[in-house]
């Protein structure tokens, strides 16, 4: 059975609130409904609204989402990031101003206008802490129970040491059939992967793992179960 992937990404110059055209600059509002909000002719693949008449589907949709905010793309984790990235690029964005003085100055299609560096960085977590609490009152479906049937997977289930520089342990109380293991960085990325038949006692290697932080997934059959933060040092 074949796999359907969305891509590629771009237009990241007009996102993140930064059009003042067709609502870019709203926290609200799908862009399943793009037409509606714009028109000129532009058509959405049909199989969009299609996808979400299906109750498995927008449930499925529902629960990825939870999970995802209750890590990668919870609002602290996504402020750190912002803020980590805006302090790196601190002295870059000083030269770029120099050489293209745009701060306080209308480019096309701005939503806002900043006249400092920090005033843009603010904006933007402004509109993206906005845009995070729409999406969580307005996500499709509905997932009581993350996909999962509490009654089935056991509720004890811890990783030591952490911090922790060569090996970590993965335990449950009770075995867990078919689970998988992802090690993601905090920007998302899927740094290693592991897979065990059965989940008891798993020990892992992870001198290959940089210094930091990570998020330690488990899944149990192909659906989330739960996540730990792990400090690699």
């Amino acid at each position: 059975m074949g796999q359907s992937f969305a891509g590629p990404l771009w237009d990241f110059n007009l996102g993140f609130g930064n059009a003042n055209y067709c609502q870019g600059g709203d926290t609200t509002g799908w862009e399943l409904n793009f037409n509606s909000y714009c028109g000129g002719g532009w058509q959405n693949p049909f199989w969009w609204n299609r996808l979400l008449e299906d109750s498995l589907y927008a449930h499925d949709v529902n629960c990825r989402w939870q999970s995802l905010r209750q890590n990668v793309l919870s609002t602290p984790v996504l402020m750190n990031y912002i803020d980590s990235v805006a302090n790196v690029l601190t002295e870059p964005a000083a030269r770029n101003y120099t050489r293209w003085p745009i701060l306080g100055v209308y480019v096309w299609p701005n939503n806002f206008i900043g006249d400092t560096f920090q005033e843009e960085i603010d904006y933007l977590k402004e509109w993206v802490t906005g845009r995070l609490t729409w999406m969580d009152n307005n996500m499709f479906g509905s997932c009581t129970d993350l996909g999962l049937n509490e009654n089935s997977l056991p509720t004890d289930i811890n990783i030591y040491p952490n911090p922790a520089s060569t090996s970590v342990t993965v335990k449950s109380e009770q075995p867990i059939p078919n689970a998988s293991i992802d090690f993601i960085t905090t920007d998302g990325r899927c740094f290693k992967k592991m897979h065990t038949n059965e989940l008891n006692t798993f020990a892992i290697d992870i001198r290959d793992l940089e210094e930091g932080i990570y998020f330690v997934r488990v899944y149990a059959n192909n659906e989330f179960y739960t996540t730990f933060k792990l400090i690699k040092k």
